[in-house]
């Protein structure tokens, strides 16, 4: 474990310090130049002279109910966190009765990432209704009849390469759900890229889900926090059970307004990000079929939104160390984390990728030189 935690924060330490190989940006902020950021967006913006809130008045306030028309919600509920969130609203259609069902997939986020805080903290029962392999499908549901009360959709599935079902598939999904008598939440932390992917509009999700998380920080890159939608109902019993878990925070503003900016800036270039993703996939698919003598796969190819997985049957710690040389010589980083074992599903290295950038076309030579010695020095490791 010390080995292991060792290579991730030799991993972590040095990519601080390189910019990205797609862009050539530096890969994080000071505190200070985050700041005068801010400061530079509210100098101009219609937000300026909202006053800090007090327990999310004001200006938390007002950006919940822009959120709730947005999505045409009934309700929109600010929460610190998505963990915090999503099991408030999971207890609030399981009518806080512990007896009762939440279906979800086995690689959901809460199942993976949350430390068990579904059963241990909210005391949910979770029952997973397909294999770890696939999607979620409609005769999945309609196979569960009463086993399950609500039913946890990750849309996009990210353990499965940030997979979504086709916009019909999942009215499917739904509509089975209600002929069962099953409530449906969506875990959207990513539902900005999936909307471009169906094709459709935020406010067309309304009618076929009770709920909705969305992430504050993933995609439009707000500091922190996260807002729930659903009916009055569920947002009288969010704002009980968010005083309950220690989540109403006496001053919310600074998460809101940096994410009131990311929303502006960033939400328009989503579909920008998109593209990126998939540039980067296809140079990533056609150097390694030119150049590798080792087993990979790109998941999936091309990617249905801006984020994608490389896999490549090899240890994980050599990828990291060929990653960390890398780094070391270019003073840049192709990969954002680490490289891990997937021992659950695929049983290879995993490297993720979320593109919130434009690649940067004029690098490419670079880009694509620091790709090959990557290559080259993995096959060498087989030698």
């Amino acid at each position: 474990m010390n080995d292991y935690v060792s290579e991730f924060s030799r991993f972590y330490e040095l990519r601080e310090k390189c910019s990205s190989a797609f862009d050539g940006k530096a890969r994080k902020l000071t505190i200070k130049d985050d700041l005068e950021n801010l400061l530079q967006y509210l100098s101009n913006s219609k937000y300026r002279n909202f006053h800090m809130d007090r327990y999310g008045d004001g200006l938390v306030e007002h950006f919940e109910n822009e959120m709730k028309v947005l999505f045409n919600f009934e309700s929109a509920t600010f929460f610190p966190t998505g963990t915090m969130a999503q099991q408030i609203a999971l207890k609030f259609h399981t009518g806080n009765d512990e007896s009762k069902v939440v279906g979800l997939h086995p690689l959901s986020h809460p199942l993976i990432f949350e430390n068990q805080a579904f059963t241990e903290l909210a005391r949910l029962q979770t029952q997973t209704i397909c294999s770890i392999d696939k999607m979620i499908t409609a005769e999945d549901v309609m196979k569960l009849k009463n086993e399950i009360d609500v039913l946890m959709l990750e849309v996009p599935m990210r353990d499965l390469g940030y997979l979504l079902p086709t916009w019909n598939e999942f009215k499917r999904i739904s509509n089975a759900g209600k002929m069962l008598g099953i409530a449906i939440h969506i875990d959207g932390a990513r539902i900005w890229e999936a909307t471009h992917y169906w094709g459709i509009h935020l406010d067309e999700i309304v009618n076929f889900v009770d709920s909705i998380y969305v992430s504050l920080y993933k995609t439009i890159e707000g500091h922190s926090g996260a807002i729930l939608l659903g009916d009055e109902k569920l947002q009288n019993f969010a704002l009980n059970w968010r005083h309950k878990y220690g989540g109403k925070i006496y001053r919310q503003y600074p998460a809101i307004i940096s994410a009131i900016r990311g929303m502006e800036l960033n939400l328009p270039l989503v579909a920008d990000y998109i593209l990126t993703s998939k540039i980067i996939a296809k140079i990533f698919q056609t150097e390694f079929s030119k150049y590798a003598q080792f087993k990979y796969q790109i998941q999936p190819f091309p990617p249905q939104v801006n984020h994608f997985r490389i896999l490549i049957w090899i240890d994980a710690p050599k990828l990291n160390e060929i990653s960390i040389k890398s780094m070391q010589i270019f003073g840049e980083a192709i990969f954002d984390h680490p490289w891990w074992f997937d021992g659950e599903l695929t049983r290879a290295s995993v490297a993720e990728f979320s593109i919130n950038s434009s690649f940067d076309v004029g690098r490419q030579e670079k880009f694509l030189s620091q790709l090959r010695f990557f290559i080259e020095s993995v096959n060498s490791s087989l030698a």
